[in-house]
């Protein structure tokens, strides 16, 4: 069993991957999988109840949380967090999480405040801005634009997110407007760049720092969960993210 640990500008970023099991919901008991967090625990050494993650609903909304609301989708006797898929905190020790299958974590992170975001960066929450959101409150807990990283975990690329029907170019290109390169040629069919279109979106907002990009794939790495190319029954992996204590 493995997962990929990265330590970034005062973070530890963990992705579980598929040999720690699926942590997708359980669709009969709306419990989550006990065992896939029992191994994750075992591999990365978070304690299970000083992680926090939402049931997502692919919209915009984020909540803020602290400590206290640590193991609130992780373990059983705690409450879970419904339709929310962006979570930010200013709790060192507290790990955000969040649970995909192409989708992009987004973490938004000011080192000198200690104030940290998570956001689920699929599709609809790109073009809702939900990153954008999230920016915009940090800035009001006292984070800077200059003091503010940004980093893209793992998603899925732009030349595998290949998409066969006008839906989504008409949404990016015809109804927001995105830039043209957000959209791409690929044969007969066309590719989407979410993490693109998402940082075109800071840009917007004023952000004027660079983007890290940790450069995994799901559909390239068969280490992670891929619904483009397992299809939609397939499992998730989990991303957390936690402030160096």
């Amino acid at each position: 069993m493995c997962v990929y640990k990265f330590n970034n500008d005062g973070l530890n970023i963990f992705v579980s991957t598929t040999d720690i099991g699926s942590f997708k919901t359980d669709a009969a008991t709306k419990l989550p999988p006990a065992e896939s967090f029992k191994r994750l625990h075992e591999k990365t050494g978070v304690p299970l109840d000083r992680i926090v993650r939402p049931n997502l609903a692919n919209d915009c909304y984020h909540k803020k949380v602290n400590l206290a609301d640590g193991g609130r989708g992780v373990l059983t006797s705690k409450e879970i967090i419904k339709d929310i898929d962006g979570l930010i905190t200013t709790d060192v020790g507290l790990y955000l999480a969040i649970t995909t299958a192409d989708c992009y974590p987004i973490v938004l992170h000011d080192f000198r405040k200690n104030i940290l975001a998570l956001a689920h960066g699929g599709w609809r929450g790109v073009v809702g801005r939900l990153e954008v959101s999230l920016l915009k409150r940090m800035l009001t807990l006292g984070a800077r634009l200059e003091d503010i990283s940004v980093t893209y975990v793992a998603g899925i690329c732009d030349k595998c997110y290949v998409q066969h029907d006008q839906y989504l170019y008409d949404v990016f290109i015809n109804k927001y407007r995105y830039p043209s390169n957000i959209v791409g040629k690929k044969g007969d069919f066309y590719t989407v760049d979410i993490a693109a279109a998402s940082q075109h979106n800071l840009r917007q907002a004023g952000y004027r720092g660079s983007f890290n990009n940790l450069n995994l794939c799901n559909f390239c790495d068969e280490k992670l969960f891929s619904v483009r190319r397992d299809g939609r029954n397939t499992g998730r992996i989990i991303t957390l993210v936690g402030m160096d204590q």
